[in-house]
Formats: C-alpha cells, sequence, structure tokens
C-alpha cells in the first residue's frame, strides 16, 4: 500500500541532515539521504555539546567520551574564572560515530560519495509527494555575513582531565582557543577567530607550544575549515514549494561560540515536526526559541567587533562565568539577561517586541563584514 506522506529527500548528513532522517523515518516517512562525501562531519569541531541537546535527540551512554562539569575560562594568559558544575556542563561526543547512529537507527536510505543534483531549486517542485531538505551546510556567505576561521589539532598527551574544558579569550581580536577533552589522553585544541589562517595557524602552534599541559603532545590530525556566521537566516528556509533547508544551510551556528551541532539539531527537530503535524516551519523554529538567542548572539558579536580590546576585556570579566554560559548556550532569562548585561536591556526589549533580526544594527556596522 502506497504511503499517505511525502516522500523526503534529504541533502547532507552531518547533523542536520541525519537527526532529520532519525526523526522523519520514526514518522512513517520514506526517507532518501544524499551525502557527497565518504564520511560526513569531518570540519575542526571540538564535538562538545552542552546537556540542553537531550531536549530535541538522545545521546546513547556509549557515545559519550567525555562528561563535562569543570570550565576553565582565561583571559590575555591569566585565569579568569573556573567553575564546577552540579552535574554536567555538557558531553564531548564521539560525533563520526553518533551521526552513524543516528542513520543506522533510521529506516532512510543513505547513499554516501553521491551528490544530488540541486539546480531543480531554481524552479518549483511540483511534485507533490516529494519533499526536498537542503541539509548540506554553508551555502556561502551572503552580505552582511562573516567568516570565521578555524584550525583545529588532535594531540595525543600524558594527561588531562577528562571532565574539564578549557576557553582562552585574547582581547586583541574576536574569537577564542579551546582545549577539549577527547576520551582519553587525547584532546583537541583549536582556535576560531575572524582572522587570516596564516594568523591562527601561528597563534595556535604558539598556544600549544607554551601550555605546560599539552605542549609535548604528539599531532594526531590537523585540519582547518572556515563557518559562515550570519544568524538564523529564517528567510532561507523555505526555498520553493516543498523545499525546505535545515542546519548551516539557514546558519544554525551559534555566532559568539560557534556551537554548531545543537542548533543543527533544533532546526531538523522543528522541521520534523512542521512535517509531521501540518504546521509552519517558521512557527516550530521560533517555538524551538532559537531565532531569538540566535538575534542575541548575533548582536553581542557584533557589539563585540565594534569595541576595543580594553572594552572586549571588560566584557568579558564583568559577568560571572556561570551566566556567561548561560548567554553562550542560548538558555536564559530575559530579566536575569538585562541584570547580569545592562547595555543589552534596551535591545531586549526591542527583540521581544519584534522577534527579528537586528539587520539595522548590523547595517550600521557593515564594514565589520568585510573583513
Amino acid at each position: 500500500m502506497k504511503s499517505l506522506r511525502p516522500k523526503i529527500i534529504i541533502v547532507g548528513a552531518g547533523p542536520a541532515g541525519s537527526s532529520l532522517a532519525y526523526y522523519l523515518s520514526r514518522q512513517g516517512f520514506e526517507v532518501e539521504v544524499y551525502e557527497s562525501h565518504q564520511k560526513p562531519g569531518n570540519r575542526p569541531c571540538a564535538w562538545g555539546v552542552p546537556k540542553q541537546i537531550e531536549r530535541f535527540i538522545d545521546i546513547p551512554k556509549e557515545l559519550v567520551l567525555n562528561y563535562i562539569d569543570v570550565i576553565d575560562l582565561y583571559l590575555n594568559k591569566k585565569l579568569l574564572y573556573s567553575a564546577e558544575f552540579k552535574g554536567e556542563w555538557g558531553y564531548v561526543i564521539d560525533k563520526p560515530n553518533w551521526l552513524k547512529y543516528l542513520l543506522d537507527n533510521s529506516k532512510a536510505t543513505v547513499k554516501f560519495r553521491h551528490p544530488y543534483d540541486t539546480k531543480k531549486l531554481n524552479s518549483q517542485n511540483e511534485d507533490e509527494e516529494h519533499i526536498l531538505v537542503l541539509a548540506n551546510g554553508r551555502t556561502g556567505a551572503d552580505e552582511g555575513s562573516l567568516k570565521l576561521n578555524a584550525i583545529e589539532y588532535v594531540l595525543e598527551v600524558d594527561s588531562w582531565p577528562n571532565n574539564k574544558i578549557e576557553f582562552w579569550f585574547d582581547s586583541s581580536f574576536v574569537g577564542y582557543t579551546w582545549v577539549f577533552p577527547r576520551g582519553d589522553k587525547h584532546v583537541s585544541v583549536g582556535v576560531g577567530a575572524f582572522k587570516s589562517f596564516s594568523f591562527l595557524n601561528k597563534y595556535l602552534d604558539e598556544f600549544i607550544k607554551n601550555h605546560p599541559k599539552i605542549r609535548s603532545g604528539r599531532t594526531i590530525k590537523k585540519k582547518g575549515d572556515f563557518l559562515v556566521i550570519s544568524g538564523l537566516r529564517i528567510d532561507k528556509a523555505v526555498r520553493a514549494k516543498n523545499v525546505f533547508a535545515v542546519g548551516e544551510a539557514i546558519g544554525a551556528v551559534f555566532p559568539i561560540t560557534g556551537e554548531g551541532i545543537r542548533p543543527s539539531v533544533m532546526t531538523s527537530f522543528a522541521l520534523s515536526r512542521a512535517l509531521s503535524h501540518e504546521t509552519s516551519y517558521i512557527n516550530e523554529l521560533r517555538k524551538t526559541g532559537l531565532p531569538f538567542a540566535m538575534n542575541i548572539h548575533k548582536v553581542v558579536l557584533w557589539m563585540a567587533m565594534s569595541s576595543t580590546p580594553e572594552e572586549r576585556a571588560q566584557l568579558l570579566s564583568s559577568v560571572p562565568l556561570e551566566k556567561s554560559v548561560l548567554l553562550a548556550t542560548g538558555e536564559f532569562d530575559i530579566e536575569e539577561l538585562k541584570n547580569s548585561y545592562p547595555f543589552l536591556a534596551e535591545i531586549l526589549d526591542n527583540l521581544e517586541k519584534n522577534d527579528v533580526i537586528l539587520d539595522e544594527y548590523v547595517n550600521q556596522h557593515k564594514e565589520l563584514a568585510e573583513m
């Protein structure tokens, strides 16, 4: 008997595409996934996810490499805060095997090294029984977007606390360096910033050389790539009749932190609800809280980029780490956020009233997007 649900074709098997296949195939949809690479998800990434991801999707315990409950934050080479959380802040997951788990536990047909021709996007998709979803990552920087370069090493080290991550901020530029455990005696150490790859290569090599716990580490792999930072582009979520986009294809990367796994999953969760319940994808996106959180991130990022190094240092050092973590993860109470960041109060009031991306504010700093 022919299914009454439309066939779903997903282009891309990263976090957005794999999670969408997982959701929809379990809801009775026929799903096909096309992935142009042999293995998805191979870009610089610390594999860290806040525990809030479990509101949207399961993380099997066997795929958790590390439980994180300690965060150290450094500013200009000095320890600024060290916070120990009650319960876990989140996890370092085995990202490649988690993506495999999602696909294996869906009923989707998956085709690796099999690009999908998306030229048909230039015309309406007239087939009522066929829905196309773009989950193929960044689609290029649009006007007003920023390109964030990132370089990552995976090092084998003598020892590293399995429950601790470090963030190192240098107020001379916008971005940060990270050190995350990756299982036992391995770490992901990387830097992401609005700087050239040449600058970041030298900066990261110097950082590793001067870090007492990782400078003797053996390099397992090194890679570099870039992220497009635009904030959530709701205007790109619905491309044409029966053509949708999720994940980085609509800018699902938190502008302040570069976190992409969880927001990508959130967009797929929203689309799966929209398709299964025949509701508005845009409304389902808004229900997740992601558009609002992205707006806040976008404004804070542009403010940081238009500030002096001294002002950036003051901003980082003026708020306790616990509250900074809430801002970074997009999990915040509006009134508490206003109290913690007084300069955001008026902006937050406007966002609550209008729930729009502050393009007017961004346009005032358009030169920053041309770096």
